[in-house]
């Protein structure tokens, strides 16, 4: 069989057609294989904590018109596609999380369908591995209720879009708004494809075209968010980049917690697995597959985006953000992945070898085994959701709380998906304006709370033991530095708390080790707090 490629666009769909149908399969298998060994292993549905902010306004735009978290005040915390294609379920097919995973499944197969269509070369085992390395690459952000989904198959429309562009064969207009989607989809993906929009176009002037669209959209975002919430952008980036240009000491903290023992090889090792490991890795690669371009690849106008994107990704996260990091952060390798396999594609275009097909099967068959046995390594590690400890939360506080309102910080999604009363979230994530300038002013935002209305507060604390007052604070400092208001709660105060470290204990997995979700009685309120304001 012949390891070749070809660049007549007329040729390839067809040519392409069953070896990118076969990849998309092999795709598919290996993430429903994973994910039905998560579903053994747990027993249930896994969604990231995070997801349920999503679900949660979703719900109430489809069913009260309003963009809101707690029922109260407005909020814009979120990136905008993945929320309307939420509302869009929920008005249609229901709320189901079984429905939003079917979805992403959907979207992430359509969108690795839409690069391996980016690429020239045909043969199997190219595109099989290339679909192999996403799997492997996307499981840990995808198919868990998360906005990465359908920035990847944004982001394959848009490199597909942006490699016409550089053949001429496709206009400025069209790639621009590919653009848009992929910002609409996640909003800090622009600072990737920003760059190869200039690049692929060649220069500033061939650029501006493109750029419209997003101009133009950007605006009308950036208006209407400052009209209806009073921010331009959303107020969950707002909250992670309080403190200005500064060093982002939480993330460094998180890096530097693979290191805490003896074995030096076997810590750096499990970082560069990890979800802050694998963008450096891939970024690394880049480099190294950039240097073997040529003038007139398409794969260098793209491997110079995505390097420019990069560091202006990472300077973000290191400078102007005071926010540890979560795995889907990492949807940048998938990025810098798909740019060494088109410098690969741009190599075999030239110099096409020639590979016996009983090689090429048996590779292909090898290149399984090994994805097969990694995914199945990954099933033997728990997945860490604290939706279990909520639930329980929900049952054994109901007859405390009466749904009266409930302030929680740090993984309040899950909690508020399933309590039937109002949820404030602390850390202001999904909060609104007022809020903001609350946490960012250090103000006591204890009257803030009891004017809205706040009764009970629950936090996920280590063993307190026997205390006598307990401080909370809004902001985790476990997940960022920046000075965080705090509440102080007396042993009189607490209503209960819920725990079982046989079942919830996750030390082992680098997490604070917080696993008592303790609630407290809001005291302090005075009468003239007590009524619901905005």
């Amino acid at each position: 069989m012949t390891f070749a490629a070809r660049g007549d666009e007329r040729l390839l769909p067809r040519e392409m057609k069953w070896t990118s149908v076969a990849s998309c399969l092999v795709f598919v298998s290996l993430i429903c294989l994973r994910f039905a060994l998560q579903y053994e292993q747990v027993g249930t549905l896994y969604l990231e904590d995070d997801a349920y902010y999503y679900t949660v306004i979703a719900q109430n735009i489809a069913h009260h018109g309003l963009s809101t978290f707690d029922g109260q005040t407005l909020t814009n915390g979120y990136h905008p596609l993945w929320l309307v294609l939420l509302v869009v379920q929920d008005l249609t097919i229901g709320a189901s999380p079984y429905a939003t995973v079917l979805i992403e499944l959907i979207l992430v197969t359509a969108g690795l369908w839409l690069f391996l269509a980016s690429f020239r070369t045909r043969a199997v085992l190219f595109q099989i591995i290339f679909a192999v390395s996403f799997a492997l690459l996307a499981w840990p952000m995808i198919m868990k209720g998360m906005e990465v989904s359908l920035l990847i198959f944004a982001l394959g429309l848009f490199t597909k879009m942006a490699v016409a562009r550089w053949e001429g064969r496709d206009n400025a207009t069209t790639l621009g708004l590919a653009a848009v989607l992929c910002i609409g989809a996640r909003i800090d993906s622009a600072v990737f494809v920003l760059p190869m929009m200039l690049f692929v176009s060649g220069s500033l002037r061939r650029t501006l075209p493109a750029l419209v669209p997003v101009v133009l959209v950007g605006a009308l975002y950036a208006g209407v968010n400052l009209f209806v919430f009073g921010l331009p952008f959303p107020i969950s980036g707002s909250i992670k980049s309080l403190g200005g240009l500064q060093l982002n000491r939480a993330l460094l903290d998180q890096a530097a917690a693979y290191w805490h023992g003896p074995d030096t090889l076997r810590d750096t090792i499990a970082f560069l697995k990890s979800f802050i490991g694998r963008p450096l890795i891939i970024f690394a690669l880049t480099l190294l597959a950039l240097a073997a371009t040529r003038e007139g690849w398409k794969s260098r106008p793209l491997c110079l985006g995505y390097v420019v994107g990069f560091l202006l990704f990472a300077l973000k996260l290191t400078a102007f953000s005071s926010w540890a990091v979560w795995p889907w952060y990492a949807f940048s390798a998938l990025i810098g992945l798909s740019v060494i396999f088109h410098v690969l594609d741009d190599h075999l275009a030239r110099n096409p070898p020639q590979l016996d097909s009983r090689v090429e099967i048996a590779a292909t068959l090898m290149v399984l085994l090994v994805a097969v046995v990694v995914l199945r390594d990954g099933a033997t590690r728990a997945e860490q959701s604290f939706e279990p400890v909520n639930l329980e939360a929900v049952s054994t506080f109901g007859p405390i709380f009466k749904e009266a309102r409930v302030a929680m910080g740090d993984r309040a999604g899950s909690f508020a998906a399933h309590y039937p009363g109002p949820v404030t979230q602390l850390e202001g994530l999904v909060n609104d304006r007022a809020y903001l300038q609350a946490i960012e002013h250090h103000a006591d935002i204890r009257p803030l709370l009891c004017r809205r209305g706040v009764r009970f507060v629950l936090s996920y604390q280590k063993d307190l033991g026997g205390y006598q007052t307990a401080t909370v604070s809004a902001l985790k400092h476990s997940l960022t530095h920046y000075p965080s208001p705090t509440l102080t709660f007396s042993r009189a105060d607490e209503v209960g708390r819920v725990s079982d470290l046989s079942r919830y204990e996750n030390s082992s997995q680098q997490d604070e080790g917080d696993d008592y979700l303790y609630a407290w009685r809001l005291s302090g309120c005075d009468a003239a707090d007590v009524s619901v304001s905005p």
